[in-house]
């Protein structure tokens, strides 16, 4: 019994380009988000460099990595950087 395969969607030439999320940020956010790409993905050790407060730095870093717009520019960043070293 064959079983069915997945449709394959390639991406239409009629869609926008992605948005720039980096672009986005605020200064702080785009300092975090550099230092967690820098450092290879401690959160809190980016947090605190970005200059936030170490209060609560892994919670609250936590938090700030996991919001859409933060998550979406560290994804970005990180393909950015993977595109430049291919």
């Amino acid at each position: 019994m064959d079983t069915p395969q997945p449709t394959q969607i390639s991406p239409s030439p009629d869609l926008p380009p992605a948005p720039d999320y980096y672009a986005l940020l605020e200064p702080r956010q785009s300092r975090f988000v550099d230092c967690l790409v820098a450092n290879g993905g401690n959160q809190t050790q980016a947090y605190i460099a970005a200059g936030f407060s170490p209060e609560s730095a892994n919670a609250n870093a936590s938090t700030l990595a996991a919001s859409p717009l933060v998550s979406a520019a560290i994804e970005q960043k990180r393909a950015e950087l993977s595109a430049r070293s291919a």
